[in-house]
């Protein structure tokens, strides 16, 4: 049986990775212990976004130190500092264009444990009555 959890994963999601450009961030947050945080935008309208990770190089996920020009700087001379760290977005998503598919196999799966459920109940009540 599909859960919410595992919806999703009906058919194989789709995986995206485009470096990071300075001046199209979604996000930039530096916590307390000086750690930065960033997102790009991720321009699939109507995409179901599973996972949005940013990864260095190495494809690690990228929870670097604040670099100094975004602890200091200006927007421009932060975005540009991150733009040298050559970050990439790795994204995984259902595309808008698999909403109906994904109907179609949730409505079956209901339908098969609609149709299960009506079957044992039916079979508990049939043996109740002969006995």
């Amino acid at each position: 049986m599909a859960t919410a959890d595992q919806a999703p994963h009906l058919i194989t999601p789709l995986r995206s990775i485009a470096p990071i450009v300075p001046g199209k961030l979604n996000e930039l947050m530096i916590n307390p212990s000086r750690h930065m945080y960033i997102k790009g935008i991720f321009d699939k309208p109507g995409a179901w976004v599973l996972s949005n990770q940013t990864i260095d190089k190495a494809g690690h996920v990228f929870t670097g130190p604040a670099t100094k020009a975004c602890l200091g700087g200006t927007q421009q001379a932060c975005e540009a500092s991150v733009g040298r760290l050559h970050l990439r977005q790795l994204v995984t998503y259902q595309p808008a264009s698999r909403y109906w598919a994904f109907q179609w196999y949730e409505t079956a799966i209901f339908v098969a444990l609609a149709l299960l459920l009506a079957w044992f109940c039916y079979a508990r009540v049939s043996r109740r009555r002969v006995t």
